[in-house]
């Protein structure tokens, strides 16, 4: 059985395959400093640094192909965005070429007004990832079962679901996250002091990479209206690990560090991640949440 992951960033997907008793065969992506988290963390895996494009005809027949392309051209982050298609076709050629029998590709939710059926949009939360997190999942695998929701009930079969995992039990904390990048104030140059504020009792919102995106598209008066009217025990649309900001606080005292916001993305403890503190944080901003690669295919372990 050959396994193909591509566009594999710092090995969110690979590490979810692991964790369902898969391992991949080759692992692709242009990032050096991912390349070296993914050798640290899969070191039977042959990982090639360059751009995926430069080996789509040359990959082999595989049973599994994965994989999440960049996704910034679909994001609703990205005023400016383009819906260019060019990795998404990438990938969609890549099944062409290894004919797998099982795929998957991990995209923003806007990215279905590109994709052909068979996507499913998912909430990580419901597979136990200690953040609120939609993303679109392109493939031939059945949607699993959810684990765990924010009111849980018996599902069909009268397995109890689980509670959604919130941030004070992911990290073992209580009390009040503030972002001290995106307050109003901080913005447009009246430093009323004030900042975003969440509630430990949920689950994290969702984890982005770069505030200079999300802000983007905000005018003055909707972000104002936005700061007045969001409640801390309610989620919010992110939460910033831009490495330029003064980050994330619990109770005004203590920073949460990149390994913190790797748990929250679904990461083990003792996964590593190579490069400085940017770098850092933008592979686990970017990671698909290992959880949610699990549930799916956990499903196929016994027939591949």
């Amino acid at each position: 059985m050959k396994v193909i992951s591509v566009y594999s960033g710092g090995g969110g997907i690979d590490e979810g395959l692991k964790q369902a008793g898969i391992k991949a065969d080759i692992a692709i992506d242009y990032n050096y400093d991912a390349c070296r988290t993914l050798k640290l963390n899969h070191p039977e895996t042959e990982v090639i640094c360059g751009r995926v494009a430069d080996y789509v005809e040359s990959l082999p027949k595989a049973s599994i192909v994965v994989g999440g392309p960049p996704c910034p051209e679909f994001s609703r982050a990205n005023h400016g965005r383009t819906f260019d298609m060019c990795e998404i076709n990438n990938f969609m050629r890549i099944l062409e070429v290894c004919k797998p029998k099982y795929f998957l590709m991990e995209n923003v939710q806007d990215s279905k007004k590109k994709l052909y059926k068979g996507s499913y949009l998912v909430n990580c939360a419901d597979y136990g990832v200690p953040q609120i997190r939609l993303r679109r999942f392109f493939t031939n695998l059945s949607l699993p079962s959810p684990t765990h929701s924010e009111n849980p009930q018996s599902n069909l079969f009268g397995k109890q679901l689980q509670k959604w995992i919130t941030i004070g039990e992911a990290l073992n904390i209580k009390g009040i996250i503030e972002d001290r990048k995106t307050t109003f104030g901080e913005k447009y140059g009246k430093d009323d002091g004030k900042f975003r504020q969440y509630s430990t009792d949920r689950p994290s919102i969702t984890i982005a990479t770069d505030s200079r995106l999300f802000l983007q598209n905000r005018t003055i008066h909707n972000w104002k209206k936005m700061q007045n009217e969001r409640p801390i025990t309610k989620p919010a649309p992110t939460i910033m690990t831009d490495p330029s900001s003064d980050g994330l606080w619990i109770n005004g005292e203590y920073k949460l560090q990149a390994r913190e916001l790797a748990i929250l993305q679904g990461f083990p403890e003792d996964y590593i991640f190579y490069g400085n503190k940017e770098s850092v944080r933008r592979q686990i901003g970017n990671a698909v949440p290992p959880p949610v690669i699990r549930a799916f295919f956990s499903q196929v372990t016994p027939f591949v």
